[in-house]
């Protein structure tokens, strides 16, 4: 398998385009296929990777949840090798559910859990929220699916913390900072969260240019601007959870909700979905999302406007400052 060999910080010589004297980088993010949960990954994958290609992006990234590390996926795996660009992932939680975080890097080439690479003026960085801690307050790496109903979750040890504080200390590189679950919940873990955004608008503060926070896990597509920063929140390439409560069994065959249980209890899209990013040195940030569907039968709108999360089977477009 082709890999991409990552040391603390892997620099890559080539630079970006210029844009009218600025600097540009171009690149696709996709987050949550699920490979594991839902039917016909592989065509969505293929389907992501063509856009990025047509697209001539700098690289791809998937920000976490995409498939176990076993070798019936293998296929998932070789399509990513496949790709004439270089590749990138985020761990996400579930991507450990089978597994430790080692079994998952050995499988998809990546050989740190947190890392960063920078491409010209423009630094990003990846970092790791698998971590949970115990009610002894000892913290524990995920593996094997143990962080469920652990009290603390999306947890990052104080080593990577302070990792990520030497490196946003470096005011020569515009910032990009890639994680699974969003640094910016608003909802149960504004506490949690409030040390990383302190780095991150510290480091802001004392001259260090932060394009955007870009987290997946939720499922939800969301723009927030908390303190001058942009925290993005990718939806996913695949569904909505909708729980007990949006159980259906409509959309598929009987046979395939014998395959995927959990099916019953996700909302589909009719189309994968992706962002194309474009960042410049001059500050701007566009997303070039794109308009998706629900997998008929549609949901109940009223039902998803209780969810906690801004629910959508799109990527909005958005052109943002930083």
């Amino acid at each position: 398998m082709k890999k991409i060999f990552l040391s603390v910080c892997l620099f890559l010589t080539a630079l970006s385009v210029p844009l009218r004297g600025a600097e540009k980088v171009r690149f696709v993010v996709y987050s949550d296929l699920h490979h594991d949960l839902i039917p016909s990954r592989p065509e969505a994958l293929r389907g992501i990777v063509g856009a990025a290609e047509r697209e001539k992006a700098d690289f791809l990234i998937d920000l976490g949840d995409l498939a176990f590390p076993l070798p019936q996926n293998r296929v998932i795996a070789d399509i990513l090798d496949s790709v004439q660009m270089p590749v990138y992932h985020v761990l996400g939680n579930h991507d450990m559910d089978r597994s430790d975080k080692k079994a998952y890097m050995d499988f998809f080439g990546m050989e740190a859990p947190h890392y960063c690479f920078d491409r010209g003026k423009f630094r990003f960085i990846v970092l790791d929220t698998n971590f949970f801690l115990d009610k002894e307050g000892n913290e524990h790496p995920y593996a094997d699916a143990n962080y469920y109903g652990a009290p603390v979750r999306e947890h990052m040890s104080a080593e990577q913390l302070e990792w990520l504080k030497g490196l946003l200390a470096d005011r020569s590189k515009i910032v990009v900072i890639f994680s699974h679950a969003p640094l910016n919940d608003k909802y149960d873990r504004v506490e949690q969260y409030a040390p990383i955004h302190k780095i991150i608008t510290e480091a802001r503060d004392a001259g260090t240019r932060i394009a955007a926070v870009v987290g997946g896990h939720n499922h939800s597509d969301s723009h927030y601007l908390i303190d001058g920063i942009n925290y993005l929140q990718m939806n996913s390439a695949s569904y909505i959870w909708g729980g007990e409560e949006f159980t259906s069994r409509e959309h598929y065959p009987d046979s395939v909700y014998k395959k995927y249980p959990s099916l019953q209890y996700c909302i589909p899209y009719a189309v994968p979905l992706y962002a194309v990013f474009t960042i410049d040195t001059r500050g701007n940030l566009t997303v070039e999302g794109m308009e998706g569907c629900y997998l008929p039968p549609a949901p109940d709108p009223a039902k998803l406007a209780a969810k906690p999360y801004r629910c959508s089977p799109s990527v909005e477009s958005r052109k943002l400052k930083f």
